[in-house]
């Protein structure tokens, strides 16, 4: 009797942990960039919508992406590839990508506004970058929650060894309430420096019309563009701990039930 019940406990526990790990990971938009050549005019892996395609604000040739599934930004100047993604309210979102900043200034990841076309970088406020953030090559990472560098929400944290390794970047956004939310995640724990608290709640919600890679440019007498690699980016839905409690619920409703089953044969 205490074999079967045992295994019956464990079905159900593997079944909850089924039902936990499948609802972390409701993919909207992944790219593997497992492909050869620019990545502009390129489809993701999973896009949001079919037909959506890689775009950019300046050369094809910025953004390349090979076999080995790394896109790699050569530093040629201070631009940005976006791919279109619209929010739903009611969901939590997590935009996340391995980035690697070898040189130069910083490489970049984060949600865009309509803003412009025009070449540049995220730090550019024509550029419509909100929310974003940023590594740089020491490891340095910043978050911002308006177009350019308005809203700070974090500055002054390191990455441990640096950006010279790879680094999961990832940002939330919380569109659940009136007024949204996102918050800064760094390798999976959510990032904070003294005041900086990683988390910023707007007062007016930024009107998102896409997802974009960009890097920035050290503006000196001799400029120096940032250079570096991405990979596994991905934007996924994040269940709510209500949702997760109800899967829990679930779960003991399931062991009550099968213990119930089991006693009134036994009896």
């Amino acid at each position: 009797m205490t074999r079967i019940f045992s295994r019956s406990v464990l079905g159900a526990i593997i079944g909850c942990g089924a039902l936990l790990a499948s609802g972390t990971q409701a993919a909207v938009i992944t790219d593997s960039f497992a492909s050869t050549g620019p990545l502009v005019g390129k489809a993701p892996t999973t896009p949001q919508t079919s037909g959506d395609v890689w775009g950019y604000t300046s050369t094809l040739t910025h953004f390349t992406v090979n076999t080995a599934g790394t896109l790699t930004v050569d530093g040629s100047g201070a631009r940005m590839a976006t791919l279109p993604f619209t929010p739903a309210t009611g969901n939590v979102y997590r935009l996340s990508a391995d980035v690697q900043t070898l040189s130069g200034n910083w490489l970049a990841l984060g949600y865009k506004t309509t803003g412009s076309a025009s070449d540049g970088a995220p730090s550019s406020s024509g550029q419509g970058a909100a929310p974003w953030a940023l590594l740089t090559p020491s490891g340095g990472v910043q978050a911002f929650g308006g177009a350019g560098t308005g809203s700070q929400f974090l500055n002054g944290y390191i990455a441990p060894g640096g950006g010279s390794i790879f680094h999961n970047i990832a940002l939330e956004l919380d569109t659940t309430g009136a007024q949204w939310k996102t918050t800064i995640l760094v390798d999976g724990v959510v990032a904070s420096a003294g005041a900086f608290t990683g988390t910023h709640t707007y007062a007016t919600n930024p009107a998102i019309t896409g997802i974009f890679i960009g890097n920035g440019a050290v503006h000196t007498v001799t400029q120096v563009n940032s250079a570096g690699s991405v990979k596994n980016l991905q934007l996924v839905v994040v269940p709510e701990p209500a949702t997760l409690g109800l899967v829990g619920v679930a779960a003991a409703g399931a062991l009550r039930r099968r213990r119930r089953r089991r006693t009134q044969k036994e009896g």
